[in-house]
């Protein structure tokens, strides 16, 4: 094919119109429609849903919370409840001996002990528990001279409770 032809073939076609148009995507585009919708269900169904469902649990938790509950605050401490403070929301829990912490209430939750973990855990104390003599024996060692400590003799210097004399 030469220049010529080549010219009057573009010349000829350029005037029509081609035979099919493909036509602009737009928003109403069905194929758009449906596959947001099933985005935004799948979004519901997989995020949302399941964090209300903890929201409501968590809420249960925290209304259900009464005094000898094992609680965990936000920050990792360990503790019991030892009274609530309906007014102002709040809860004292023991810590330690001796030792209460004031927490608001959303920032604890109960430590519930998984069923299969407390029967682990009471297998394992029955089976540390002596049945007989021999068992006990066994368990505890005896006592001989050199693992006793050494003996104190008489205190020397100042004595608890009285001052020395010069």
């Amino acid at each position: 094919m030469d220049l010529n032809s080549f010219i009057v073939t573009l010349a000829t076609t350029a005037g029509q119109a081609p035979e099919t148009e493909p036509e602009a995507p737009g928003f109403f585009n069905p194929t758009f429609l449906i596959a947001m919708i099933i985005i935004i269900v799948a979004f519901y169904v997989l995020i949302q849903r399941p964090q209300r469902q903890q929201q409501e649990e968590r809420q249960r938790q925290t209304n259900e919370m009464k005094k000898g509950d094992k609680v965990v605050s936000v920050g990792g401490i360990h503790g019991a409840v030892a009274r609530m403070n309906k007014e102002k929301d709040t809860v004292l829990v023991t810590v330690a001996k001796g030792v209460e912490m004031e927490f608001n209430r959303t920032a604890l939750t109960i430590v519930r002990e998984d069923p299969a973990k407390a029967k682990d855990k009471k297998q394992k104390e029955e089976e540390q528990e002596p049945d007989s003599g021999e068992a006990a024996s066994s368990a505890a060692p005896e006592e001989t001279p050199a693992s006793k400590p050494p003996a104190r003799g008489p205190a020397k210097g100042r004595q608890k409770g009285k001052k020395a004399r010069a």
